[in-house]
C-alpha cells in the first residue's frame, strides 16, 4: 500500500480541523473566521497539541491560502467602484501612512525614555539656604 504525501495528510488535517472549529463558531453564534483562526492554533506547531502537522508544510498551506485569498478579492473587484473610490482611498491611504510613520518614529522615542533607570541623585539640585 501507498503512502499518502506529508503535504496532502496536514492539508487533510488544517481542512478537517477548519471545518470542526468553523462549525463550533457557527453554532456559538460567533463568526466563521474565529473558527479558522482557532483551527490556525490547533494545527499549528506553537500550541502542544498531539495534532500539530509540519511547520514546513503549514507554512506552504498558509502562502496557498493567502493566494486564494487574494485571488477571490480580485475576482470581486469592480473598475467603476475603484474608479468612484480611488481620491477618497488615495487621500485615507497618505493620512493612514504618514500617522503610522508619525507613531513608528515617536513610539520607540517614547518607550527608551518611559524605562530609562532614574537617576542615583534627587531629582532637583539642592538649594542653598
Amino acid at each position: 500500500m501507498h503512502s499518502l504525501p506529508p503535504l496532502l495528510v496536514d492539508l487533510a488535517m488544517v481542512l478537517g480541523v477548519a471545518a470542526l472549529t468553523s462549525l463550533l463558531c457557527q453554532k456559538l453564534h460567533l463568526p466563521v473566521v474565529m473558527g479558522y483562526l482557532l483551527a490556525g492554533l490547533v494545527v499549528g506547531p506553537h500550541v502542544p497539541i498531539p495534532l500539530a502537522a509540519d511547520a514546513a508544510n503549514v507554512k506552504v498551506l498558509a502562502e496557498l491560502g493567502v493566494i486564494f485569498l487574494l485571488f477571490s478579492i480580485g475576482l470581486e473587484f469592480n473598475r467603476e467602484k475603484l474608479k468612484r473610490s480611488g481620491p477618497t482611498a488615495v487621500v485615507v491611504g497618505f493620512i493612514e501612512v504618514g500617522a503610522l510613520a508619525i507613531l513608528g518614529y515617536l513610539a520607540p522615542c517614547w518607550a527608551t525614555t518611559a524605562w530609562r533607570a532614574p537617576s542615583p541623585g534627587p531629582p532637583f539640585p539642592s538649594v542653598p539656604r
